[in-house]
């Protein structure tokens, strides 16, 4: 009997939803492909911040509720999903700045996953309106 059977039932479950082998999905979630059995198989439950990055992934595929089960697994809830759902559906330019931006935060914040996890979330929002204003200035020189 697996040690939690429950992450590892839903680990699997987002992997088929997705449909990828655990090859693809732990490139994508940037872990060893041995890494993503060992979690199905229940032998250990991912860290924090794996657990974020499974919450990003569902939220990337409209599987809200999926996201937020794996949200409160790192401590978070409902705002951090909200947080997410909206620039995550922008694609990975918001992934990439959030990755960077937890780089940074683990050095604020050695001892607190959900410090660190807002903090990278909040980066990333600014870095995407940065953009967005950019752009959209950008649109109106040329008219």
């Amino acid at each position: 009997m697996p040690k939690d059977s429950t992450v590892a039932m839903k680990i699997g479950s987002l992997r088929s939803a997705l449909t990828m082998n655990q090859e693809a999905f732990a490139e994508r979630l940037k872990v060893a492909q041995g890494v993503v059995s060992a979690w199905e198989r229940g032998e250990y439950a991912p860290k924090d911040g794996n657990f974020v990055q499974l919450a990003m992934l569902a939220t990337e595929h409209d599987l809200l509720s999926e996201a937020l089960w794996f949200f409160q697994q790192a401590g978070l809830g409902r705002a951090e999903l909200l947080a997410a759902a909206a620039p995550a559906s922008g694609g990975p330019e918001w992934n990439k700045a959030y990755s960077a931006a937890l780089i940074d935060a683990q050095a604020e914040y050695p001892n607190d996953s959900i410090a660190r996890h807002r903090m990278a979330m909040g980066v990333a929002d600014r870095v995407m309106r940065i953009k967005a204003s950019r752009k959209a200035e950008q649109g109106s020189e040329r008219k």
